[in-house]
């Protein structure tokens, strides 16, 4: 993967888990594990979560769900779900509305390289 490209993704995550925190301390934890064919990565946190029904709708242009005098534009998980696509790859959101939310990417093995 693009070093540059990848670091913006993990940037835009752990810069999210950041800025929609609960009132707990904030735990980030990200880690990575290679499952068959592909590398799965997640940055898990304890922040204020994302209802099953806004999941998708946060991957669009401009969406944004958190406080309206929060930073930002609502374009970063955009970027990340177009650069996690063109290294191949798909992301997904798993979480529990106020109890933090987990970003979940895959990219494949690059062939040749088993690890």
């Amino acid at each position: 993967a693009d070093r540059r490209m990848l670091q913006s993704v993990f940037e835009n995550l752990v810069g999210n888990a950041l800025r929609y925190r609960s009132l707990a301390p904030p735990r980030i934890e990200v880690s990575a594990r290679q499952q068959g064919r592909v590398w799965i990565f997640s940055v898990c946190d304890n922040g204020i979560g994302i209802e099953p029904r806004h999941r998708e709708r946060v991957f669009r242009m401009f969406e944004r769900l958190g406080p309206r005098d929060a930073p930002g534009m609502g374009s970063g998980l955009t970027l990340c779900k177009k650069i996690v696509q063109r290294h191949g790859g798909r992301i997904w959101i798993e979480s529990a509305s106020t109890r933090g939310t987990s970003v979940h990417f895959s990219l494949p093995v690059e062939e040749g390289n088993d690890g």
